[in-house]
């Protein structure tokens, strides 16, 4: 998650000026961006290929991004 921060943090500077009509959806559609980022960062150094660590922390490296990137988007996104 700390590796979604930057990303997080630059998607949503860029969509706050894209006046979202639905902020929850696309502060969770940015923020699977930037955890979708994190991982193919995480990927690249991690040297661990087994099927359980894809199914467990890959997918919860982007879910929880996701799903934290929801709330405040109403009040980041907001002008």
């Amino acid at each position: 998650m700390i590796l979604s921060a930057p990303t997080f943090i630059a998607v949503f500077w860029a969509m706050k000026g894209l006046a979202p009509t639905r902020p929850v959806i696309a502060g969770a559609a940015a923020s699977l961006l930037s955890g979708a980022q994190a991982v193919l960062v995480y990927t690249l150094y991690c040297v661990e290929m087994t099927i359980p660590l894809w199914a467990v922390w890959y997918v919860l490296g982007r879910l929880v991004p996701t799903v934290l990137g929801g709330f405040p988007g109403p009040g980041v996104l907001r002008r």
